[in-house]
């Protein structure tokens, strides 16, 4: 908890990142077959999210988008190896990307992302907030 806590105390600050922002964080475990050259490219291809997803209008809504690996050296990483950050102006453009409301129009991009990475990750950890102080 106390590593999770720290990770997202340095998102926040490190993005300059506006009060009411949400920040989206995701963390990685990966399979044990999963190579070197997949791992990447499903980090390159998280990040691309931001250029690649658009609401039913065109237009882009993610705000910003990180990626890097797990270099920690407090030993509380539980395992996960690529940590990524999105950040979204509030919570309808998040709820619209992960695809919260099923009923509603959803990001068809981030969703074949998930099915392809998903055979890839043994584990996922995926925590939101939004920006209270910074």
């Amino acid at each position: 908890m106390k590593f999770v806590l720290c990770l997202l105390l340095l998102c926040a600050a490190a993005l300059c990142v506006e009060r009411g922002q949400l920040q989206h964080i995701v963390l990685f475990k990966y399979k044990e077959t999963t190579t070197q050259d997949q791992k990447f490219k499903m980090m390159k291809g998280l990040v691309n999210l931001k250029d690649r997803c658009t609401k039913p209008d065109g237009k882009k809504y993610i705000l910003a988008a990180s990626a890097g690996l797990q270099n920690s050296g407090e030993k509380f990483d539980k395992g996960l190896e690529q940590g990524f950050v999105l950040t979204f102006s509030n919570s309808y453009d998040r709820d619209y990307f992960v695809g919260l409301n099923k009923t509603a129009p959803y990001d068809r991009v981030h969703q074949d992302y998930i099915k392809e990475v998903s055979q890839l990750v043994s584990d996922v950890l995926v925590f939101d907030f939004n920006v209270l102080l910074n």
